[in-house]
C-alpha cells in the first residue's frame, strides 16, 4: 500500500485497501495511515474523512499518525478551520500529540495567512 500510495495515484492505495478489506483482510492502523498520508499528498480530503470512517468501523482507534495525516490533507485543500478541528478532535480523544502534529496545524494556518490563530 505504501509504494502504490507512493508511486502512483492514491486512488490506487484506496482501492488496494478496499480490496484487503473485501477479501476479510483486516488492514491495521498502519495499512490505514499509509493510505490517508496518500490521500494528504493528493489533496482528496473526502477520501480522507472516508477511511478514517472506515478505520473507526473497523474498531481500530486513530493515533497521532491518523490526525496528523487529516490535518495535512486539510492544509493542503486550504482548510486551516477543518485542520483545527482536527487537532481538538485529537486532543480530546487523548491522543498524545506530538511535535510533527502541531507543525502541520501551523503550516496550515500559515499557508492560509491566518497566522493570528
Amino acid at each position: 500500500i505504501d509504494a502504490l500510495g507512493k508511486s502512483r495515484p492514491p486512488k490506487e492505495a484506496l482501492h488496494v485497501l478496499q480490496e484487503a478489506r473485501l477479501a476479510a483482510v483486516q488492514p491495521n492502523a498502519i495499512c490505514y495511515n499509509t493510505v490517508l498520508s496518500a490521500c494528504a499528498k493528493a489533496k482528496l480530503l473526502t477520501e480522507a474523512e472516508n477511511v478514517l470512517k472506515q478505520m473507526q468501523a473497523d474498531q481500530i482507534d486513530p493515533d497521532v499518525h491518523t490526525y496528523t495525516n487529516l490535518i495535512h490533507v486539510c492544509a493542503k485543500v486550504g482548510q486551516p478551520g477543518a485542520a483545527s478541528a482536527w487537532m481538538e478532535r485529537a486532543k480530546a480523544s487523548g491522543t498524545m500529540l506530538d511535535i510533527f502534529c502541531y507543525n502541520t496545524l501551523l503550516s496550515a494556518h500559515s499557508k492560509a495567512r491566518n497566522l493570528d490563530r
